[in-house]
């Protein structure tokens, strides 16, 4: 699963307020998944509101925007995932709701659901959450 904070480091997009590097090993990832396939690239619909809510909205960020949407629809090993019954169940089992936020909430159950065991992410909030539920086994950040 690939969190908001690793896509817009991945594609370069630029928002508001948030401007970090992509760890090597989250790149790395995401590199080999979209180039060989070795991996299921999945990403939470929220993610893409997300970045949208809070895009610079100058050229290149736009084209950036545009370069990643269209590429997540067009690899076939990447999966855009929708909110659905199951998710929504996931999401509301998710215990500790004072820790996580809703978006992030929304992106561990997504990986919950998906059996996704690895949650590319440098959000804190994702870690500390992870590491406290242990429901995910690995945050790469």
């Amino acid at each position: 699963m690939i969190d908001t904070n690793a896509l817009i480091r991945y594609w370069g997009i630029k928002i508001k307020n948030k401007n970090y590097n992509l760890k090597s090993e989250s790149k790395r990832i995401i590199t080999e998944g979209l180039n060989s396939g070795s991996h299921i690239l999945f990403v939470c619909s929220i993610s893409i509101i997300e970045i949208w809510h809070n895009l610079e909205y100058d050229q290149s960020s736009l084209t950036s925007f545009q370069t990643l949407i269209k590429q997540l629809y067009e690899e076939d090993n990447c999966r855009i995932v929708e909110l659905d019954k199951e998710i929504l169940m996931n999401y509301i089992a998710l215990e500790d709701e004072n820790t996580i936020k809703e978006h992030d909430r929304m992106i561990v159950a997504s990986a919950i659901t998906y059996d996704c065991d690895t949650i590319l992410s440098s959000d804190h909030e994702i870690h500390k959450f992870s590491q406290n539920s242990q429901l995910i086994s690995n945050v790469i950040g």
